[in-house]
């Protein structure tokens, strides 16, 4: 199943965004009026997504998604500013959480999109965004040339966190997989098993691929589970997944 088109997401996101940061969604005609991002006085490029403050970038992220700038251009984008977001929360928040993991299948083809057009740093910087979502997200072998491109990174360290449990956790929100182009063609179908790491406000914090009967299928797989929410519990819990990918009946 392809994303959801942008048109139609980003009400829906706008609406998690605010929430988020406790602000009344503006009406349609309100958001259809908003200003488009400040500009520099030389009319060079808008300040830094960094600097701006939060109501600044929460403007930013309604308006960009409202224009269809979900990862592009830099600095100007949604992703970009639901990122600052995301970090400058002192808590975890899951309507930005959600807003992003919505966003990243766009990223990813965004990935995609540029390396085939051979544009590697504009996919580098792509790639990079992908990663501040979720630094467990699968790349594509199409978009492998872009790695190369990329910045050298130190990983973060972090406390360690405690082992999962298994358990059983029962799923309240699931999206469905985007059916990969290849597998289309080839009139392929297949099942991938999933390891899930839940943590007790339900989230999925990580997902391992287990088995799969193609490895096309892996990487929506991994990203379609990543969205699923699980009921709350007392503790982090590993869950295990069974994905069905069923080609789509003949009109």
């Amino acid at each position: 199943m392809a994303p959801r088109r942008p048109g139609r997401l980003a009400p829906l996101l706008v609406a998690l965004l605010l929430a988020a940061c406790s602000v009344e969604p503006p009406s349609p005609e309100a958001a259809a009026a908003a200003p488009a991002p400040a500009r520099a006085a030389n009319g060079g490029a808008p300040p830094a997504v960094e600097s701006r403050d939060t109501a600044s970038l929460e403007a930013l992220a309604t308006r960009a998604l409202l224009d269809n700038r979900l990862h592009s251009p830099a600095g100007d984008n949604a992703v970009e500013a639901s990122l600052a977001l995301r970090e400058r929360a002192q808590r975890p928040n899951p309507g930005i959480e959600t807003a992003l993991l919505d966003l990243s299948p766009y990223v990813v083809n965004g990935v995609e999109q540029a390396t085939a057009e051979g544009d590697l740093g504009e996919a580098a910087r792509r790639l990079v965004l992908l990663q501040r979502i979720d630094a467990e997200a699968p790349v594509s072998t199409a978009a492998s040339p872009a790695a190369s491109a990329m910045p050298p990174a130190t990983a973060p360290t972090s406390p360690a966190t405690p082992a999962a449990t298994p358990a059983t956790r029962r799923v309240v929100a699931q999206s469905s997989p985007r059916f990969p182009e290849q597998a289309l063609r080839r009139r392929l179908e297949g099942r991938v098993e999933l390891a899930l790491s839940v943590a007790p406000d339900g989230r999925v914090t990580g997902a391992e691929v287990l088995s799969s009967s193609d490895a096309v299928f892996e990487r929506e797989a991994v990203l379609a589970a990543r969205r699923w929410r699980y009921a709350p519990a007392d503790a982090m819990s590993e869950v295990r997944a069974s994905i069905a990918f069923r080609l789509p009946d003949p009109a």
